[in-house]
């Protein structure tokens, strides 16, 4: 099971459960499903196709969750770039990453302007809000609706776990990621 499967497999059995949380921004199981697959659209209808790069450049948000889960739904591979790089650094992971799409946000905006010429990029998509250099993020999920079925993201299975953790509850510990799987899957 890939991500994007874990994550519409929990929002159909726990739909409201906190799935992130950072810092004000909440999202339940739900609406991360909902919002990547949104995204994964939105994505998809740029022209991006499985397997192209779409790369990420801001400080650490629950947005980027969201990008994740969307890219896994898409088929579609992440390049992420160290927010903390000069622009020279971050033209030259643009170019040798072939990513075609950027996700940025409001403080690496003037970066974005300065990287992205000769980069390949073709779409700039801003976290908080639209830029001169392409549509902010929550007005593209707004106007994108989600295709939940039509996804081509690769898909692995794992025969230790055939249904996602629930999710842990105060008293118990939080459920960690194995190479084998979910080992509290079986303690559910």
């Amino acid at each position: 099971m890939n991500l994007g499967r874990y994550v519409r497999r929990t929002a159909e059995h726990h739909p409201d459960a906190e799935a992130v949380v950072c810092g004000h921004v909440r999202l339940t199981y739900a609406e991360l499903d909902d919002h990547s697959d949104r995204l994964a659209a939105a994505l998809t209808g740029l022209g991006l196709s499985h397997g192209e790069r779409v790369a990420t450049l801001a400080a650490n948000r629950a947005e980027l969750v969201v990008t994740e889960v969307a890219l896994y739904k898409a088929g579609l591979t992440r390049a992420p770039v160290n927010a903390r790089l000069g622009d020279g650094e971050v033209a030259h992971l643009l170019r040798e990453s072939d990513a075609r799409v950027l996700l940025t946000d409001a403080a690496h905006l003037d970066t974005a302007r300065r990287a992205v010429p000769g980069s390949g990029v073709k779409a700039v998509i801003g976290y908080d809000g639209p830029a001169d250099l392409g549509p902010g993020y929550q007005e593209l999920l707004a106007a994108t609706p989600a295709r939940p079925s039509t996804w081509s993201a690769p898909r692995t299975t794992s025969p230790s776990c055939t249904s996602p953790p629930a999710p842990p509850a105060s008293s118990r510990q939080p459920c960690r990621r194995t190479a084998i799987g979910w080992p509290c899957c079986a303690s559910r």
